[in-house]
């Protein structure tokens, strides 16, 4: 019997697109940071590009783990909405946020755009590079 790799395994796709999400929702809450500094932003327009820069992540996460996955795209960036969910709950909860609606639609966008990016990746042409 032949043993699946480490990088065939389906669990190990989805931590790598969701680490890859993360990568993506950091840099853009980086960016965010960055512009804070130089510009007086109202808070309703910090939360939007926040909930912006979350649902970039997600898409990115679904995307790469759909990429890798070859198959069952939706099923796959829900999974990574799911855990990118997971990851924000975790941290609202340990920064003691209160869960309120707000909440509740950032996770919405969280896993709509993660199945959004699991179809994405799903049907992405693989490119050979030219020898």
């Amino acid at each position: 019997m032949r043993r699946d790799s480490l990088w065939g395994s389906s669990v190990f796709r989805l931590v790598l697109g969701v680490f890859y999400g993360c990568l993506w929702t950091a840099a853009g809450m980086l960016l965010l940071s960055v512009a804070l500094l130089f510009m007086q932003i109202p808070e309703r327009m910090l939360m939007l590009a926040a909930d912006c820069f979350w649902g970039l992540g997600a898409f990115m996460a679904g995307s790469r783990a759909g990429f890798h996955a070859r198959r069952h795209g939706i099923r796959t960036g829900l999974l990574c909405g799911v855990l990118l969910c997971g990851i924000l709950l975790s941290g609202g909860v340990h920064a003691g946020m209160v869960l309120s609606s707000r909440i509740g639609i950032r996770c919405g966008i969280l896993l709509l755009a993660g199945i959004c990016g699991g179809v994405r990746g799903v049907n992405r042409k693989i490119t050979k590079p030219p020898y």
